[in-house]
């Protein structure tokens, strides 16, 4: 009777432990244990897998085209928005503009033409662009002699001007505002006329919002700063880092690793090519993102042009790899423009002569077995002499926007790119065993994803679980892959691996139930 009491009790307990996991594990719901830590049931990444090429999608103009000349100068790109700046009009004002674009479902409208308040010719307004979120920054170099930029914000149906950026030391012809770039609440500015140094030094200011309130934070200089070295001349920031572009005093080029801690940002590398000699112009684009940063030489090798590739490694920034294009030609300016996002990097080529003299390209490239590998180039569908399609280059998810601001006879146009593929994410679950939930969002299915699932710890390390397989996720739809039941007792630490993408978690196995710390 005693002996069927407590086989009673454990059951019982099971079964109350079992409806308590599967509850919290569909709430995600934290389950304290005896020390006060908390388990979860869930952990997640997200990659996507390229499964097509990339395809033009649609070609965007401005409404008022027949006033505006250059439109595709500059621009940028994140979620459903674009924003495509023209810095002149027909009467060579130099006025300038930005358009703002708005995605529904496959269409690209115009919803808005951003003008500064303080409108003025030859202020060059529009000459750099970037967005973020419902941020959006524009250079006007020549604003009142010594350059400005200019913060708009998205009130969900327009966008107000919310700030002019002005540096607290500003001087007549420092062209602050000639580059621009905007990630969260920090926007950095290029100066890259400023002469703290010697004639065009050059200098860039990074500025932190605040509410509705933009202040200057740091102003940032090279430790070799010399004359003539047009520090400032492009930039751009990801999260706790900045880089930016110089010339040099020789034109060799060179691009510098800005690191923030704090409210204090400090140099932490220079950027040099390997095999630069003067006249070869790195630094005239880059790009960063994660472990990579991306700098443009368009000089390389008597203007074919090339992109050099760094990777970080601690507070080590070093060349990883030397991309050119597989058809390059002299002339091509291969490098002009550049981003990157995840493993994708596309280069622009904008003087590429495949479809008449400067009409244009951009070429694709992945990061595939630690090497980057051009897998794709790409042109205007209506490509045309004298387009200079890739003077400008702007990736967000599977949409890029490429701009050709001298299309039309210099009216400017941008085209929208898109690629199909599987937008996979997964999540490691607790429950009965250590589960993956793989969720496919993308416009493709996944085939043959490869997916295991490793478990190890516990009381003498006595769990040792793994589980592997190959599965199909089809478009929309998400799929468990699991390890099955196990018992044991303890710390454990679990491994999934899905198409190569790598997710831990730490947890305690009770019996048969798994947690997720």
């Amino acid at each position: 009777m005693k002996n069927r009491l407590i086989a009673t009790f454990v059951c019982i307990f099971f079964i109350i432990a079992t409806v308590s996991v599967v509850q919290a594990f569909d709430r995600n719901i934290p389950i304290s244990d005896s020390f006060n830590n908390k388990y979860y049931l869930t952990g997640k990444t997200n990659f996507f897998i390229n499964n097509g090429d990339w395809s033009e999608k649609a070609k965007l103009k401005a409404s008022d085209a027949a006033r505006v000349t250059f439109f595709g100068w500059s621009l940028s790109l994140d979620g459903n928005y674009a924003i495509i700046g023209t810095h002149s009009d027909e009467n060579a004002s130099f006025t300038g503009a930005g358009y703002i674009f708005k995605r529904e479902g496959s269409t690209w409208t115009e919803q808005q033409r951003l003008t500064p308040s303080d409108a003025a010719p030859e202020d060059f307004f529009g000459w750099r662009v970037s967005m973020d979120g419902d941020y959006a920054i524009i250079g006007a170099f020549y604003s009142e002699g010594s350059g400005a930029a200019y913060i708009f914000k998205n009130s969900g149906t327009s966008w107000v001007e919310q700030a002019k950026l002005i540096p607290s030391d500003a001087e007549l012809w420092d062209e602050f505002g000639f580059s621009v770039d905007i990630d969260g609440d920090y926007a950095i500015v290029g100066s890259q006329a400023d002469d703290d140094f010697g004639s065009c030094t050059g200098s860039a200011y990074i500025f932190k919002r605040e509410g509705e309130t933009w202040t200057e934070q740091a102003k940032l200089t090279a430790s070799d700063a010399e004359a003539e070295a047009w520090f400032g001349m492009s930039v751009a920031i990801y999260g706790e880092y900045a880089i930016i572009g110089s010339w040099d005093n020789n034109y060799t080029g060179s691009a510098y690793i800005f690191k923030r801690e704090g409210t204090t940002w400090t140099q932490q590398a220079k950027l040099t090519a390997s095999d630069g000699i003067p006249g070869d112009r790195l630094g005239i684009s880059v790009a960063i993102e994660g472990e990579y940063a991306a700098v443009g030489s368009i000089n390389d090798n008597n203007w074919y042009g090339a992109a050099y590739i760094y990777k970080q490694e601690g507070t080590t920034w070093t060349e990883f790899q030397k991309l050119t294009s597989s058809d390059g030609d002299p002339g091509d300016c291969f490098g002009i423009n550049i981003d990157i996002e995840n493993d994708c990097l596309i280069v622009g080529a904008y003087d590429d002569n495949d479809n008449g003299i400067h009409s244009g390209s951009a070429y694709v490239f992945y990061l595939e077995n630690s090497t980057w590998t051009e897998k794709q180039k790409l042109f205007a569908s209506d490509a045309a002499v004298k387009d200079q399609f890739g003077c400008c280059i702007s990736i967000d998810g599977n949409y890029v926007l490429i701009g050709a601001y001298s299309e039309d006879d210099f009216t400017g146009s941008a085209y929208v790119f898109n690629k199909p593929g599987s937008d996979l994410s997964f999540k490691i679950n607790g429950g009965l065993g250590a589960n993956v939930k793989i969720t496919n969002d993308g416009t493709l299915d996944a085939e043959e994803v490869t997916w295991e699932i490793n478990v190890k710890g516990g009381i003498r390390n006595q769990i040792d679980k793994t589980k592997n397989g190959v599965i199909d996720v089809k478009a929309g739809s998400s799929k468990r892959v699991s390890t099955g039941l196990f018992f044991g007792l303890g710390a454990i630490d679990i491994t999934a691996t899905i198409d190569g993408e790598i997710i831990t978690a730490q947890g305690k196995q009770l019996i048969i139930l798994t947690l997720i710390k």
